[in-house]
């Protein structure tokens, strides 16, 4: 399991059987690109 910080609040859930399947995991790998370039926004300051 992944956990990260945001300002929002998301959840990734599937069977643990479904995890890769491509479309599911791609999903789950662009939400986590997406937070952590949230992250790196607020720690630069960009956003609060």
């Amino acid at each position: 399991m992944t956990s990260l910080v945001s300002k929002n609040a998301y959840f990734v859930v599937c069977r643990e059987v479904q995890k890769d399947i491509g479309k599911i995991e791609a999903f789950r790998d662009w939400l986590l690109d997406m937070v952590e370039s949230e992250q790196e926004q607020v720690k630069d300051g960009q956003i609060t």
